[in-house]
């Protein structure tokens, strides 16, 4: 099972799908929103609203992406209550605030059931639908999955390794960068959530999870994300915006602590836990401590195995199981990563939104986040929310459900600073 590389495996079919869009996308075409396009009722701040991210922000899902997820993701919920029309089924491309939208199953398909690795309709985790048509002339929503922050103004810097997730870069933006996609539209208002993936590495890495060599050392990223923020302040329209910060990835369900595998084997008889897996250490600075982490790509295979009735062993003083000193570093990294946006926001008079209060509060909810495996073995109690309703089927991603609450946290943040009156989505 390799749920780490959900996203690797449909380069073949994503090149066939390329050659398509490459033709049909021509990077001239994308022009800003003319005045007839945008609501009347909209304050003029938010009437070219355009949204910068990665893989939350696009809208990828249980480990895939299509039209269905992409207009359930946050900025498009956000842009509908700001009066912003989206893509509609009559009148796809006619609106003042668009999506790239891919069209059929995904690119890939999102996961159905994450035990068995089934996706949507059946798909081979390799398929790849094309981007619908007709292309959008401008678009609102200029993040790809898998964009570092250097990748939003480079394609070329020596710091970007290449990835399959590299071929969303055509796909959604035409061969662009975001900073130019974005600055094709004049826009008024920005979100920016940028930099869940540079972390995310060390957390999905099936070799040594968790190494500092697999993050950005929190001085290169304060540097990559100020180079980021200098190319915003090129724009000259832009009067606001809210820098979301990044999530803290050890809290994910997707990464559980030694001690849920431990309990588990309790009831388990095929299953043995070290005792190492409940090692943890103290967090500098802090009364809290960091614990032993098993990534679930290394620890469902190792539990279903056992739920079949053969004898496995979990030992945590491997590479592929994350230490508390390796989990103390991610911590500290993020901290010091959100230090610096917390800062760039507070230098143009902008929101700063910390994610990790809101994940904070729905973790103590044990329906909303569950941390795996706390269910029976045989995987059935929990299928449908094997991570809680909160996380979609990847562990990793925010469910349908979890953008509205970003979306209203969004509202109002932005509501409270600039005397605006959006609705929210879910009435408080």
């Amino acid at each position: 099972m390799d749920s780490s590389n959900n996203l690797s495996r449909f380069v073949a079919g994503a090149l066939v799908a390329l050659l398509t869009l490459t033709s049909a996308c021509d990077r001239d075409s994308l022009q800003p929103p003319t005045a007839s396009n945008v609501s009347p009722s909209v304050q003029s701040r938010f009437t070219r609203y355009v949204a910068l991210g990665n893989s939350i922000t696009a809208g990828l899902q249980s480990g895939g992406i299509n039209d269905s997820t992409q207009l359930e993701a946050y900025p498009v919920l956000l842009a509908r209550q700001m009066g912003l029309q989206t893509p509609t089924a009559t009148t796809p491309w006619t609106n003042s605030w668009n999506t790239p939208l891919m069209r059929g199953p995904g690119c890939p398909p999102p996961y159905t059931n994450i035990f068995t690795q089934e996706r949507l309709d059946g798909a081979a985790a390799t398929a790849c639908d094309y981007r619908d048509l007709p292309i959008p002339t401008f678009v609102n929503n200029v993040a790809f999955p898998g964009a570092d922050v250097v990748e939003t103004y480079s394609y070329y810097d020596p710091s970007i390794v290449p990835s399959a997730t590299d071929i969303y870069k055509t796909f959604l933006l035409g061969g662009q960068t975001q900073i130019q996609a974005a600055r094709a539209t004049d826009p008024t208002f920005l979100t920016i959530w940028i930099g869940n993936g540079d972390i995310l590495d060390a957390l999905l890495d099936e070799t040594n999870p968790g190494s500092p060599d697999l993050y950005p050392a929190p001085a290169e990223f304060i540097e990559t994300y100020a180079q980021m923020m200098d190319s915003v302040d090129t724009f000259q329209t832009v009067s606001g915006g809210v820098l979301i910060g990044v999530v803290q990835v050890t809290a994910a369900p997707y990464a559980s602590v030694g001690g849920a595998y431990y309990l588990a084997s309790q009831t388990i008889p095929t299953l043995t836990v070290d005792l190492n897996c409940l090692a943890k250490a103290e967090i500098p600075g802090t009364s809290d401590s960091a614990s032993v982490l098993i990534p679930f790509h290394y620890g469902a295979p190792i539990m279903g195995a056992a739920a079949l009735g053969v004898p496995q062993t979990i030992d945590c003083s491997v590479d592929e199981v994350i230490s508390p000193v390796e989990a103390i570093g991610m911590i500290g990294a993020v901290t010091q990563y959100n230090a610096a946006i917390a800062a760039e926001a507070t230098e143009r008079d902008w929101i700063y939104l910390d994610p990790n209060v809101l994940l904070a509060g729905l973790a103590q909810d044990t329906a909303a986040i569950r941390p795996f495996p706390a269910f029976a073995p045989t995987h059935n109690q929990h299928q449908n929310e094997p991570f809680g309703w909160a996380l979609s089927l990847d562990g990793l991603h925010p469910s349908a459900r979890s953008h509205v609450l970003v979306a209203d946290a969004l509202i109002d943040a932005i509501n409270a600073k600039y005397g605006a009156s959006i609705p929210n989505i879910v009435q408080q």
